[in-house]
C-alpha cells in the first residue's frame, strides 16, 4: 500500500471529535511513523481527510453500491470523491426526498484515473462533459497535499470489504464512464435537480445542512435525512452545538466555493411542515415502464443484512489468520495475475512419479541421480489393474482391457508437459474474459438490485465481488422479482377498487347536495332489485364521460 508515513496527532483528531464528525475517545488509536497500515478485525484503516468529506462507518447502502458496481475499495477513491458522495446522497435525501441511487449519480458523473501510479486515491469522480452547468454549483480542492499521510486507525463494530486496505489498482471497465439510458420517472428527477439549482442551491448549502446537524451521508443510518426530527435525532453522530463559525470553517474544509447568493435558495425538507413534506415526497415517480426506478416511499436499508456479511467475512478472517484482516482489496482483475502462482498439477504429478519410480529402481536403497535425469522405463498402468504397496509383480490384477504399453521417462514427460501447456492455454483464455465477465456481473446485479428494491423487494449486498457470489447474488434476485408480477397486479386490484368506490360515493354526494331530503339508502335498495336497471344503464350512458374525472380523485 502506498500510504505515506502517518503523522496524524492527538490534537487533530481531538479536533475532529470537537467538530462533530467522530464519535467520542476511545474509538480511535494512531500510530505517528507508521508505513504499513495494519487493520485488525476490530478497526479499520481510516483517513483524517475522507472524514472531514463526511464518511463514517458503517458505509450506507449507496456508497456499498457505488463501490461495488466500479469495483472499488474506499481507498481506491481521492478525498473530493467522497465529497461528491456525500453532497449528492444528501441532495438526494434531504432537498428532493428520494434515497441516492446509483443511475442518477452516473448521470452526473463519470470515473476516471486521477493518479494512475498510486493505489490509494488512484481513481476519482468527476462530472460528465456538458453537465457542470446542469448540477449544483461548488467546488472542491484541486489537490490536497499529503492527505496519505493522515491516516489512523478507527475501532468498528464489524469488518467490511470495502475498509480493505487494496494492494493493486482496480479494473477499467466500461461503465466507468458510460451514462444510464433515460427514462420518464428518470428525466423528473434531473428536472428537479434543474429547478433547484435554477432557484440558487449551491453545494455549499448542502454541506453546510449536514455539518450543522451532524449528519455523515455516507454512514447507513437509520433513515433518511428527509424525515430528521430535530437535535434529539439518532442519526447524529455527536450531540455537541456548533456555532456558525465552526460549521463555516469545516464547510471551507470540503470546499473552495462561497454560499450561493440567492435571496430565496430552496430550504430542506425536513425544516417544512409535515403536509408540505409528504406532498413533495408523494409527487415524486414511483413507477416506469422501462428503465431503473426509485422506490423512495418504501426503500429500507440494508445495514443488517451488510452487518451479517461482515460478521461472517470477520469470522473467516479470524480463522484462516488469527487476527489480522487480509490486506487484499476486492480486486477484479484475473484470478492468476500477479500473484505468486502455486506449483501446477502437472509439475506434482511428475513429482510423484519420480517418486514411484525411484522407490521402484532403488527398493529402500538411497540413489544420487536425479528422478529427473533417470531414463529406464516407467510403466502405466490402467484403472483396472492394481497393486499392493509391498507385493510382488505376480500379485497385479491382470487387466480387464488390451495390454498397455511401456513408456520411458522422458515420453512420459513430453506428454505430461504437452498436457500442462494445453491447460495454461486454456486457463490464459479464461483469465483475459475474467474481467469482462466480472464487470458484465456487477452492471447485472447493480441494476436488478436497484429494481427489486424499488419493486419492494429486499435483497443483500454480497460481502465480496467475484463471479461466484455475484452469480449467485443474481440467481437470488431472480427468484426474489419473480413475485412482483403477482404483487403488481394486487396492487392495481386495490388501486381500481379504491377508485371505484371514491367515484361512487362522489356521484353519491353529488345527488345528496341537488335533493338533501332524499332518502339515498331506499332508492339504492330499489334500483338493485329492479331488472329494469340494466336497460336504464344504457339511457344514462352519456352521462359517464361528465363523472369520469370523480373516479380518478
Amino acid at each position: 500500500m502506498d500510504l505515506d508515513k502517518s503523522t496524524s496527532t492527538n490534537a487533530s483528531l481531538k479536533k475532529l471529535q470537537d467538530d462533530g464528525a467522530l464519535p467520542g475517545r476511545g474509538t480511535m488509536e494512531r500510530e505517528t511513523g507508521g508505513t504499513e497500515p495494519e487493520p485488525v478485525l476490530s478497526r479499520m484503516v481510516a483517513v483524517e481527510d475522507y472524514i472531514l468529506c463526511s464518511f463514517l462507518p458503517p458505509p450506507s447502502e449507496f456508497l456499498l453500491l457505488v463501490l461495488n458496481f466500479y469495483g472499488l475499495s474506499l481507498l481506491h477513491l481521492n478525498p473530493n470523491s467522497i465529497a461528491f458522495l456525500s453532497i449528492f446522497s444528501c441532495l438526494c435525501e434531504a432537498y428532493i426526498g428520494v434515497e441516492p441511487f446509483v443511475d442518477l449519480f452516473r448521470f452526473y458523473y463519470e470515473l476516471r484515473w486521477m493518479e494512475p501510479k498510486k493505489v490509494s486515491g488512484c481513481v476519482g469522480f468527476r462530472l460528465q462533459d456538458g453537465l457542470k452547468s446542469r448540477f449544483i454549483p461548488f467546488q472542491c480542492p484541486s489537490s490536497r497535499s499529503k492527505w496519505r499521510a493522515r491516516w489512523f486507525y478507527l475501532q468498528i463494530e464489524n469488518s467490511d470489504p470495502v475498509f480493505v486496505v487494496p494492494e493493486e489498482q482496480p479494473d477499467k471497465i466500461s461503465e466507468w464512464t458510460a451514462k444510464p439510458a433515460l427514462t420518464p420517472s428518470f428525466q423528473s428527477f434531473i428536472d428537479i435537480i434543474d429547478d433547484l439549482r435554477i432557484r440558487g442551491l449551491s453545494g455549499y448549502e448542502v454541506a453546510t445542512d449536514f455539518i450543522s446537524r451532524r449528519i455523515q451521508p455516507l454512514q447507513a443510518r437509520a433513515h433518511p435525512a428527509f424525515d430528521y426530527s430535530g437535535p434529539e435525532d439518532t442519526t447524529w453522530v455527536s450531540h455537541r452545538g456548533l456555532n456558525s463559525e465552526t460549521v463555516e470553517c469545516c464547510v471551507s474544509q470540503v470546499m473552495i466555493s462561497g454560499p450561493t447568493t440567492a435571496s430565496n435558495a430552496p430550504v430542506p425538507l425536513c425544516e417544512k411542515g409535515t403536509a408540505e413534506r409528504e406532498a413533495a415526497i408523494n409527487a415524486l415517480p414511483l413507477t416506469d415502464v422501462i428503465g431503473p426506478l426509485a422506490d423512495h416511499q418504501t426503500a429500507t436499508s440494508l445495514k443488517e443484512g451488510v452487518a451479517k456479511e461482515a460478521s461472517d467475512i470477520a469470522a473467516a478472517a479470524a480463522t484462516t489468520s488469527g487476527s489480522n484482516v487480509p490486506k487484499k482489496g476486492r480486486k477484479f482483475s484475473s484470478v492468476l495475475g500477479n500473484r505468486r502462482k502455486a506449483e501446477t498439477v502437472g509439475k506434482r504429478l511428475l513429482r510423484r512419479a519420480a517418486r514411484a519410480k525411484a522407490a521402484q529402481d532403488g527398493s529402500g536403497a538411497t540413489s544420487s541421480v536425479s528422478p529427473m535425469a533417470a531414463s529406464t522405463d516407467v510403466v502405466v498402468t490402467t484403472r483396472d489393474r492394481e497393486a499392493t504397496p509391498s507385493g510382488p509383480a505376480g500379485d497385479l490384477v491382470p487387466a480387464r482391457g488390451p495390454p498397455v504399453d511401456a513408456l520411458t521417462w522422458r515420453e512420459l514427460q513430453a506428454e505430461m508437459e504437452r498436457i500442462l501447456q494445453g491447460l495454461e492455454h486454456r486457463m490464459s483464455e479464461f483469465e483475459n474474459n475474467l474481467p469482462e465477465i466480472r464487470g458484465s456481473l456487477r452492471v447485472s446485479y447493480t441494476t436488478l438490485h436497484q429494481l427489486a428494491g424499488e419493486c419492494g423487494v429486499t435483497t443483500t449486498i454480497p460481502a465480496t465481488l467475484d463471479e461466484f457470489s455475484l452469480t449467485s447474488s443474481l440467481v437470488e434476485l431472480v427468484v426474489a422479482m419473480d413475485e412482483i408480477p403477482s404483487k403488481h397486479a394486487a396492487r392495481i386490484g386495490e388501486d381500481t377498487s379504491n377508485g371505484i368506490y371514491t367515484g361512487a360515493c362522489h356521484v353519491l354526494a353529488c345527488v345528496r347536495l341537488a335533493y338533501p331530503d332524499l332518502d339515498l339508502q331506499r332508492i339504492l335498495d330499489q334500483g338493485a332489485a329492479n331488472d329494469a336497471r340494466k336497460d336504464m344503464m344504457g339511457e344514462v350512458d352519456d352521462l359517464g364521460e361528465s363523472i369520469l374525472h370523480l373516479f380518478e380523485e
